[in-house]
């Protein structure tokens, strides 16, 4: 088996699409099971939703004694730290108020006692201090107890339209372009990974830039993002996926596929040639189990199906060192 990095970049387009209802998801194959899942379940909801506001209503009364016990309990704490240097206070303020001589008494009552009276206030509002978060807690408790007893019904049907809303947010991905491109691209690395052998390297989601803008025959461009790059010694290859129904090839709407792909092993072909020291020459592959449109005459990119991408990279005799080899996946590794 070939050794791959990387993952392909459309699955990341799909894995921050569903991040915030299946984060732990780690491939499109958990996605769809997920919500085939989901579906399944959807009769029950109604019911385990009930059991859940009862079990949420329980959780929330015993949390009470809980919350009450940890207010009770930073009070008493902070009157203890507190005690010692209050009663130091109270003490030296006594004792400077009581003073014999009159000046002296008077002095102490505009100078010394005022900041010390200041230090003792402070002092015996740290228990309200210490205890607002613990109070605040459990006002909250109590509100959202009253909230839900009040009207477990209501609870009962939000939670139940929560659930609709992530079904239909995962449909909805199981639905898009992002989601078809993503499961033509894994198709296209398990078919790489499993079809050449482990002296190959399979690079998904190559990112390039040029440190200049290039002309490409219709405008400047300096970056690219590469499907797949399969380096062996036979060479490099930059293989696009598309899976394209023919409507859609018909139409129009898209970015010139033969251009993408050539624009990308003309950029490749440049960092590659710059790290190794020569020229690297880089081939172009067009995979596709769908409708592409006509290929222009200045295009040298191999059109296959995807299961026929192998056979074409092994074809091609040795061309590259060990050495070159190692240079190139170095860069490889560091794009993709």
């Amino acid at each position: 088996m070939a050794i791959e990095h990387g993952t392909c970049g459309s699955w990341k387009a799909v894995r921050r699409m569903i991040a915030a209802d299946l984060s732990g998801c780690a491939s499109l194959a958990e996605l769809d099971q997920a919500i085939e899942s989901l579906v399944i379940s959807r009769p029950q909801w109604p019911d385990d939703v009930a059991r859940e506001v009862q079990q949420y209503l329980l959780d929330l009364s015993g949390r009470l004694p809980s919350l009450e016990s940890s207010l009770q309990a930073a009070i008493r704490d902070t009157h203890r730290q507190i005690q010692t240097e209050v009663d130091h206070l109270t003490h030296a303020i006594r004792r400077l108020e009581a003073e014999k001589f009159f000046l002296l008494r008077w002095f102490n009552q505009w100078r010394r006692v005022p900041p010390l009276r200041q230090r003792l206030a402070w002092l015996n509002g740290a228990p309200d201090r210490a205890a607002q978060p613990h109070a605040a807690a459990l006002a909250s408790t109590q509100q959202e107890l009253h909230r839900v007893r009040s009207n477990p019904q209501a609870e009962a049907d939000h939670r139940v339209g929560q659930r609709e809303q992530r079904l239909a947010r995962l449909q909805g991905v199981q639905k898009s372009g992002e989601h078809a491109g993503a499961s033509a691209e894994c198709q296209m690395a398990r078919i790489l990974v499993r079809g050449l052998p482990d002296e190959f390297h399979i690079f998904h989601d190559v990112n390039v830039e040029a440190d200049r803008w290039i002309w490409d025959g219709q405008e400047h461009r300096k970056s690219a993002q590469i499907d797949h790059v399969v380096l062996g010694p036979g060479g490099v290859f930059v293989i696009e996926t598309k899976w394209w129904s023919k409507a859609f090839a018909a139409g129009g709407g898209y970015y010139d596929p033969y251009r993408q792909v050539k624009w990308a092993g003309k950029l490749l072909h440049f960092a590659l040639s710059d790290a190794c020291g020569q020229k690297i020459r880089v081939r172009e592959v067009l995979a596709t189990t769908g409708s592409l449109p006509n290929k222009p005459a200045d295009s040298f990119a191999k059109l296959c199906a995807p299961e026929g991408v192998c056979g074409y990279v092994r074809y091609f005799k040795p061309e590259l060192t060990a050495a070159i080899r190692t240079t190139a996946q170095s860069l490889l590794d560091h794009l993709c």
